[in-house]
Formats: C-alpha cells, sequence, structure tokens
C-alpha cells in the first residue's frame, strides 16, 4: 500500500508540475512611457541579429505569431517601417556565474618619492571588492518594446514556465500562447 501511495504521490507531483501554467515575472513600463502614442510596431526579424538560442525558425515563427495576435487583437498594426521594435528572447538552462570585482587599488603613502611595497604586494587590494552572483532562471521568455528612433525601451515583460526543464524544449503550443498572453496580461495600453 505504501508503494501504491508513493507512486500517486510521484504521479500527481508529475502531472502538477507538467500542466503548470507560465507565470509573470515582470511587467514594466520604463520612464513613464506613454504607449497610448504607439499606432505601429514591427516584430524583429531573424535575419536582422542572430535567431536567439535554443530556439528553432518555427518555434520563432510560432511566438511571434502569438505576439502578433496579442497586438493585433489590441489595435495595434504590424508595419515594417515602425520605429517601435519588438524583441523576444529565452533564457533555457539555469545558470549561476560568481565573479570577482575588485574595489580600486590603494595608493602607497607618499614620502619625498613614490614606493611600492615589497613585492608589489598591496595587502588591502580585495579589502573593497565585490562578489557579484548571476542567476539565470530556465525556460523565461523575455520580451521587449523598443522606440528605435530615441534608442529607448519602452516596456519589458517576462514570463516563466515557457520550456520543459528536462529536455530544454517548449511544453506545448498552448502553453506558448499562454505565456504570450501573460506577457500581455499588464499591457497598459490600447492604440487610439
Amino acid at each position: 500500500m505504501k508503494k501504491v501511495l508513493t507512486y500517486l504521490f510521484i504521479l500527481g507531483t508529475g502531472f502538477l508540475v507538467g500542466c503548470s501554467t507560465p507565470t509573470l515575472v515582470n511587467s514594466h513600463v520604463y520612464q513613464n512611457q506613454n504607449l497610448s502614442i504607439i499606432q505601429t510596431y514591427r516584430i524583429v526579424k531573424p535575419s536582422e541579429g542572430a535567431l536567439p538560442a535554443p530556439m528553432t525558425q518555427t518555434e520563432y515563427d510560432y511566438i511571434a505569431s502569438a505576439i502578433r495576435t496579442q497586438m493585433n487583437e489590441r489595435g495595434y498594426t504590424e508595419s515594417d517601417t515602425s520605429s517601435y521594435m519588438i524583441n523576444f528572447g529565452l533564457t533555457s538552462k539555469v545558470k549561476a556565474e560568481n565573479y570577482f570585482v575588485p574595489g580600486e587599488q590603494p595608493l602607497a603613502a607618499y614620502l619625498g618619492s613614490y614606493i611600492y611595497p615589497r613585492n608589489n604586494y598591496w595587502p588591502y587590494y580585495y579589502q573593497n571588492g565585490n562578489t557579484v552572483t548571476e542567476v539565470y532562471r530556465e525556460g523565461v521568455l523575455i520580451m521587449d518594446i523598443v522606440d528605435a528612433a530615441n534608442k529607448n525601451i519602452v516596456y519589458t515583460a517576462s514570463v516563466e514556465g515557457v520550456m520543459d526543464t528536462n529536455n530544454n524544449e517548449f511544453n506545448s503550443a498552448s502553453t506558448v500562447d499562454k505565456a504570450v498572453a501573460k506577457l500581455f496580461a499588464n499591457f497598459p495600453a490600447k492604440a487610439n
């Protein structure tokens, strides 16, 4: 009986994890921009830069189509000449990086002439340094709307739960649709 309950628990947990919905991580309008002035947009194409890793062209097209659908539902028009560009990317692995940023090198005492310490040893060189840890989450879809004419980021949003954590593949087409809908959940303005 104990084995059956254990298997049911594992199966239930796997089902819940597999059916988890995307979660909005961040949604932010920069510098209190008035997004109602935006009338047109364009999605950055892979020909304008590298295809965001780890996406295939098919996955890229599907996400771009979902973004296009959300923008068109809000009354925006796609235009190849628009200065408002939509760029998106995806983090695919959990990664933590630690690196040390040394502080400023202290100055030696000045007594008539400049004398370096013996063997160029600065005992307090690393005293005011900082250790920086950057953590990247797995499966986070990030979207930015950029005003290319003024070179400003206007809006950014990110959502997690897009990718399967075991094999770095998209969970499903419906999950991508839900994730893109979450990206626009707090989109503060519609076109006039």
